[in-house]
């Protein structure tokens, strides 16, 4: 009958001798640095981008744009110098503003489920970040302007994430930022 009540030296301690107690020490622990805000409105893997979705939602993009400088063009009939001027801006806006306050996505980036972040912290992108970068891409278009050599700079940086190992462009470059999926 002793042998029903366990003495005392007999019970298992309350901590496992095989598992050593957590260690205070955070020195090895490395935070995670992918970090979008809202995040299950956009599923994306930390991926850098591929060439043909970051096209795709530049071509919705386009379309989007394209219309509504249309109709502006028409209504307001400012000439070939206006409807450049007001192109300029509105798209530079536009691409700044979303990506700087929408989880740094314009609308055919949404579709194409691609993300623009920091290149260097992976987190949201500054208005005042977005915007170089979005200026810059305009610049470049606008370069385009200028015959053969302008179209040629244009034509870089949009094929530039071709060949980059982050899938940057130019504009990317100049803003800082990466695209990712």
């Amino acid at each position: 009958m002793d042998d029903v009540n366990p003495r005392e030296g007999d019970l298992p301690s309350p901590v496992d001798p095989v598992d050593p107690p957590p260690s205070s020490d955070q020195s090895a622990y490395t935070p995670p640095t992918w970090d979008v805000p809202d995040s299950e409105a956009t599923e994306t893997s930390g991926q850098y981008a591929g060439y043909g979705w970051r096209v795709l939602g530049y071509l919705i993009d386009a379309i989007i744009l394209g219309a509504v400088l249309g109709i502006a063009s028409r209504l307001l009939s400012l000439g070939v110098y206006g409807d450049f001027a007001v192109g300029f801006v509105l798209r530079g806006l536009y691409a700044g503003i979303l990506i700087a306050s929408w989880r740094g996505q314009t609308l055919g980036m949404r579709v194409a489920k691609v993300v623009c972040v920091d290149a260097a912290t992976r987190g949201p992108v500054p208005l005042a970040q977005s915007m170089i970068r979005a200026f810059s891409a305009e610049l470049f278009a606008a370069i385009s302007l200028f015959g053969l050599v302008g179209s040629l700079a244009q034509l870089t940086d949009f094929v530039w994430p071709i060949w980059d190992k982050m899938n940057q462009t130019l504009h990317d470059k100049i803003g800082r930022t990466v695209v990712l999926r």
